[in-house]
């Protein structure tokens, strides 16, 4: 009863322990499910900016493209000769054919109110004979505004001709309300004053962008037609819904206000409204928003866009996150199972690879100065139990300085490398070779029964090391200086083998390098 009471107790603990790890990979699935959901919002975010800046540069374009058109026929207004009304509406017509935003080009001549009756006169003899003067009031059928100054602003220029707008040519602008406020700013200015938006007869929505032009004094007589005059104010009719950029989509909304200074009120000038998928979508899914202003001083125009976020825009993300939720969870429970032998393969393989690189070299793989002294020691010890000779030898390169200045310190470390590889490949087994550090490597070789048997092995290392290097294109031929001491004779000990053996390589260096010599 004992034993089955215990089994159960263990199996409980098992069992939750197994509870413990489902409720952990689901918990990270939903986690997992949430993070990819809030990434797909935010990389849907970063494409809305996208694309409401990419429309915003569009309407930017209308706008810059307006103010351009404007001060290019301002600026020949002012040199054109004053009857030449034919290069006039040349001009203009170059001026608006690549913009389909822009309506009208429309001039309007001052003219002192004393001389209005010469005017017309005047503009009947060399114009039209049906010239007259009108009030706004007179066009339109709306109240009477009464002018504010000593001077009338007549139309007499429009292009393109439209037989509907016919009525417009002599109207006083001074008479005209949305215009007499922004006449009179744009007289005291030197920049281009936008008017707020208003109807056309012809229907449709536009507002005026004008600018005041001035010429030099015209010395003619009064009565002496002078078409454009000296003081004029051209202005640009720019339909409002032509501001929208061309291609928008239908599930993002974009509008457009401009802002009136004279009365600081913002007037709408265009509305796309977005059109919604679902209304599923916006109970849970973000609804963003933005606005833009753009870069026009004379047309400050606000742009603002919306888009309502899609459960069709998230699928796919959804799909890849659950077969990711399956994969998680199989993965954690085998590792759950595994976990213990993968702790213990993984402590030993670490284990074992610190002490390999504790003793040994990283570059070259050769043994390190802390396992040169250990097989040295040992060395010693086999000569004082067999009394069997042994050999040091210290190896340095000639001139390896001047290949890392030369060619780079990559270079360096290939040589460092492949004589490395040179030397191991001349002794045996049982012999160790180290890298000391820098370009100076090290030789301990075991038994050996003379010392012509180590200047044998010397003679070979000076042949294999002065064989041609290729590094990349370029040919090296290196030599080394060897020094050898021999164990008893030289020392008994590393540290006097090793003094030994340097004072040895020095002296071969001083001979002219590329040489070995022997303690004595």
């Amino acid at each position: 009863m004992h034993k089955f009471k215990l089994e159960e107790y263990r199996g409980n603990i098992k069992c939750h322990r197994l509870s413990s790890w489902l409720y952990l990979c689901y918990g990270i699935g939903i986690c997992a499910i949430l993070l990819a959901i809030y990434a797909k919002i935010n990389d849907c975010k970063y494409e809305f900016k996208n694309t409401a800046h990419l429309l915003a540069e569009e309407v930017d374009r209308k706008l810059a493209a307006n103010e351009s058109v404007l001060s290019g026929f301002a600026a020949f207004l002012q040199a054109v000769d004053k009857e030449d009304k034919y290069s006039a509406c040349r001009y203009a017509n170059a001026a608006l054919l690549p913009y389909k935003h822009i309506y009208m080009i429309e001039v309007a001549k001052k003219v002192k109110r004393s001389n209005q009756d010469d005017f017309v006169k005047a503009m009947r003899k060399g114009w039209r004979n049906d010239f007259k003067l009108r009030n706004f009031a007179e066009v339109t059928k709306t109240d009477r505004v009464n002018p504010s100054s000593n001077y009338i602003w007549p139309i007499i220029f429009m292009y393109p001709y439209l037989p509907i707008a016919d009525s417009i040519y002599g109207v006083n602008l001074d008479t005209v309300p949305h215009l007499s406020p922004a006449l009179n700013r744009a007289y005291i200015s030197n920049h281009p004053i936008a008017t707020p938006p208003f109807q056309l007869m012809e229907g449709g929505s536009a507002y005026i962008l004008l600018q005041k032009v001035e010429r030099p004094e015209n010395k003619n007589s009064a009565l002496e037609l002078n078409f454009f005059g000296n003081d004029m104010v051209v202005m640009l009719l720019v339909k409002t819904n032509k501001l929208l950029p061309d291609i928008v989509d239908r599930y993002v909304g974009i509008s457009a206000t401009i802002f009136d200074d004279a009365t600081s009120t913002s007037h709408i000038i265009f509305n796309h409204p977005a059109k919604i998928k679902s209304w599923f979508d916006g109970l849970f899914l973000p609804h963003f928003t933005g606005s833009i202003i753009s870069s026009s001083s004379s047309q400050p125009v606000r742009i603002n866009f919306e888009h309502q976020l899609s459960w069709a825009e998230l699928l796919d993300i959804n799909l890849l996150v659950v077969i990711g939720l399956i994969l998680s969870t199989t993965y954690f429970i085998l590792r759950n199972i595994r976990r213990h032998y993968q702790n213990l393969t993984l402590v030993t393989e670490r284990h074992e690879q610190a002490e390999y690189l504790a003793m040994h070299d990283e570059l070259t793989g050769l043994a390190n100065r802390h396992l040169l002294v250990d097989h040295v020691q040992q060395t010693i010890n086999r000569w004082r139990r067999n009394g069997v000779l042994a050999a040091l030898i210290v190896i340095d390169l000639d001139n390896f300085k001047e290949i890392n200045d030369r060619l780079g310190h990559d270079a360096g470390d290939a040589v460092l490398v492949e004589t490395a590889k040179r030397i191991k490949a001349l002794v045996r087994s049982t012999d160790t070779v180290a890298r000391y550090g820098g370009d100076e490597f090290i030789i301990v070789i075991n038994d050996i029964l003379s010392v012509e048997d180590v200047a044998a092995i010397a003679e070979k290392t000076l042949k294999n090391i002065s064989e041609p290097i290729f590094c990349g294109k370029e040919k090296l031929e290196i030599t080394c200086s060897l020094g050898i001491a021999i164990c008893p004779q030289n020392g008994q000990d590393y540290d006097a083998l090793r003094y030994a053996a340097d004072k040895a390589m020095y002296k071969a260096k001083e001979s002219g390098r590329n040489a070995f010599r022997v303690s004595n």
